[in-house]
């Protein structure tokens, strides 16, 4: 398995290579052009400019009063393959006093604009995320003489199928609406676990100053355990342009019935070349 990664991660840093070495000048960052989880589980339905590169960074926290608080990042490149496709290579880290499954997972992306007029949009996307990393599953040591490992991940690529609209409300573009839907088909899902799940999502964001975007989003997802209940969070962020190849933003995360936590922050970073 170990042998696995390893290819795994020379393909990853062959295609990044790949992309930097076609990467066209940049006309600076595009303050509207929203990235999922960064820091928020909410995007738009536009892809970046053809040949432009982006490099995201985003640090997410999560507490509960179950003792099983987390932390993890995620590392990505986004690259303008063509005029309304874009590709999105990134890596997953997970630290956490409970379950790191997935520490140094791969996952790939490709989101394609299916149409575009002045009022909206929307585009398909899916997704692809390969079990590099670790799978920390427990084991069971409460029978004496005995050693059980507890739901260990299959070693299966998952991948999610979804779509993206964009509405704008108010022209130039400083209100908009966005709707998410994708479906997953988690093939390295534990036995006993759902290995098909919905995640849905509404946003909205709102140009409050030339420099600065006010987002907010409701998202919902099914559970992972076939006996725990759906996933619900309430999202708020603020994405700030600080130069014109350099984006940050944060988030407040409130859990309403979210299944990992029960409230937490974000804080992302973009920069473009």
């Amino acid at each position: 398995m170990q042998h696995t990664h390893v290819i795994w991660k020379a393909l990853l840093f062959a295609v990044l290579w790949q992309m930097t070495m076609a990467v066209g000048h940049t006309q600076g960052l595009d303050l509207l052009n929203l990235q999922q989880n960064m820091p928020m589980r909410m995007q738009d339905a536009y892809a970046i400019p053809e040949h432009a590169l982006n490099v995201d960074l985003a640090i997410d926290v999560g507490v509960n009063d179950r003792s099983s608080d987390w932390l993890q990042t995620r590392t990505q490149v986004e690259y303008g393959i063509a005029p309304g496709l874009q590709g999105v290579v990134g890596l997953r880290s997970v630290w956490s006093d409970y379950d790191e499954t997935g520490n140094g997972d791969i996952y790939v992306e490709i989101l394609k604009q299916i149409y575009e007029t002045p009022r909206d949009a929307l585009a398909a996307e899916i997704k692809l995320n390969f079990p590099t990393g670790q799978d920390y599953a427990r084991a069971d040591t409460s029978i004496p003489g005995f050693n059980f490992v507890v739901d260990p991940r299959q070693e299966e690529i998952d991948f999610w199928l979804g779509a993206v609209y964009t509405r704008v409300l108010q022209k130039p573009a400083r209100t908009r609406l966005h709707a998410q839907v994708q479906r997953g088909f988690i093939n390295s899902a534990p036995r006993g676990a759902d290995p098909n799940r919905w995640f849905l999502s509404l946003g909205a964001d709102h140009l409050i100053a030339p420099d600065t975007l006010l987002m907010a989003n409701l998202w919902w997802e099914e559970s992972a355990k076939l006996t725990a209940t759906d996933s619900m969070a309430l999202q708020v962020g603020l994405r700030k342009r600080q130069t014109s190849r350099l984006i940050w933003a944060v988030s407040l995360n409130l859990g309403l019935g979210w299944e990992l936590a029960d409230c937490g922050g974000a804080l992302s970073a973009q920069y473009g070349f």
